[in-house]
């Protein structure tokens, strides 16, 4: 087994189709551990979330609904994204770091 960190291949697509649902990004991570990881970006507009408690249960059925078909969800606002979009990236590389790891450990490939 090669030293350091894994090498990975990541997948960015906009506008996804996930069952009923279009997201506003997939991210796919195949690497080592061979397990294809998904995670869900949603990035929310005041308008459209939490606003209403009609929205704000739309978006947790939908999120119920991803997580069920094995997607990580990670869900950001409009006002988080414009504050500070390099932390928000931050959180998406972390999910996936932690996913690779946790794939690693499982396989008895790190301790």
């Amino acid at each position: 087994m090669p030293f350091g960190k894994p090498q990975t291949d990541v997948v960015i697509a906009p506008q996804y189709h996930i069952r009923d649902h279009r997201v506003d990004f997939a991210i796919f991570v195949n690497g080592i551990a061979s397990d294809e990881i998904k995670i869900v970006v949603e990035c929310d507009g005041h308008d459209f979330h939490e606003k209403t408690k009609e929205q704000a249960a739309r978006d947790k059925r939908r999120d119920r609904d991803l997580q069920i078909a094995g997607w990580k969800v990670l869900r950001f606002t409009g006002s988080e994204i414009w504050r500070d979009y390099y932390a928000c990236a931050t959180h998406v590389d972390a999910l996936a770091a932690n996913e690779i790891d946790a794939q690693l450990r499982r396989r008895g490939l790190i301790k």
